[in-house]
């Protein structure tokens, strides 16, 4: 993120009066031959119609918070011969309740306790300043134009990371959920809820277990649901769940489905826009991030519009073997990896 908002500033970004545009914005297709990727990705956002922020767990380690494989990297896990995938089970809920929130409540601890770190606020100000709402003409007739948000987050992340920075939650795309919200377990109904703002869980740090005790006057250290008053879980899809559903969208107008339909079908109708997937820590253990950014450019090579996809990660910077290779692409297809 650094490098990148360095890269704009020599570039001289200027805004309107208003600050609603940007002036002058280089293109991709300008930046010299010689200009490093970073320069030339940065001048693919600031060029760019459209702006998918692909987000992986990598991309919240910067605030400190561990990653798939050391979410688990506890000497009593060790002790225990279990990994994450072991523990991100709703099983655990039956079979043993003080693991279950011992688990869940550590993660939720650590994520309330954990401020947005400076990328988020980077990305917030990109989504103020150069991917304001303005109208396009969906189907090319300009006649028929619509306003359109341009910018939209699909994350795999559970910290709600995003909305603490400020992003509305129709911004965003939790394809997994969140640890913040609570469901029932059963579940007896769709209905979703937060704990007291305060709250914390009690995990006691040798053996990664949550009592079954009372926190407070009103909480206790096993949540249960407030219509049945029956076990209580994190509202986040887990591995083998057959409990979790997917949380009402807080606007279904502004959902992220409808946008990436909006956004393809301006993509189609108008050859001149452009649409930049930047991912950022999305790692092959759960690929589902990866899959996802990278379906956008094997959808535009069949679709004949313009993507780019920047791909963040020191640890898999390459494409994955998916049906899109650089060799069979047009020139509106582009990929920078770091």
């Amino acid at each position: 993120s650094h490098s990148v908002r360095k890269t704009m500033g020599q570039k001289g970004v200027k805004f309107s009066k208003d600050r609603t545009e940007k002036a002058a914005a280089p293109s991709l297709d300008d930046a010299p031959a010689h200009s490093n990727d970073w320069e030339r990705a940065a001048a693919a956002i600031l060029d760019a119609d459209f702006l998918i922020i692909g987000a992986g767990a990598g991309f919240s380690a910067d605030a400190g918070l561990a990653v798939y494989k050391d979410i688990a990297n506890f000497e009593a896990y060790a002790k225990m011969g279990v990994e994450y995938s072991d523990l991100c089970d709703p099983a655990w809920l039956e079979k043993d309740p003080e693991i279950f929130y011992g688990f869940w409540g550590t993660c939720y601890n650590d994520y309330k306790n954990t401020a947005p770190h400076e990328g988020y606020k980077i990305l917030y100000k990109w989504r103020h300043r150069l991917f304001k709402p303005r109208p396009f003409a969906i189907n090319g007739d300009m006649k028929d134009q619509k306003e359109l948000r341009r910018m939209h987050i699909y994350t795999s992340n559970v910290d709600r990371m995003f909305y603490r920075a400020g992003f509305k939650l129709d911004e965003i795309e939790e394809i997994h959920g969140n640890a913040i919200i609570m469901q029932c377990a059963k579940p007896c109904a769709e209905h979703v809820w937060e704990l007291d703002s305060q709250f914390r869980y009690h995990v006691e740090k040798q053996t990664m277990r949550a009592p079954p005790i009372k926190v407070n006057e009103e909480h206790d250290n096993h949540p249960s649901c407030p219509e049945c008053k029956g076990p209580a879980r994190p509202n986040v899809l887990m591995f083998g769940d057959m409990y979790y559903f997917e949380a009402a969208p807080a606007n279904p107008d502004y959902s992220y489905k409808k946008f990436a339909t909006d956004v393809e079908g301006v993509l189609r109708a108008n050859k001149g826009a452009k649409l930049v997937v930047l991912e950022m820590g999305a790692g092959k253990r759960v690929p589902s991030i990866r899959n996802h950014c990278q379906r956008w450019i094997n959808d535009a090579t069949l679709g004949d519009f313009a993507v780019t996809l920047i791909r963040i990660n020191p640890d898999f910077p390459d494409l994955d073997p998916l049906a899109w290779h650089p060799s069979n692409s047009s020139k509106t297809q582009k990929w920078f990896n770091f």
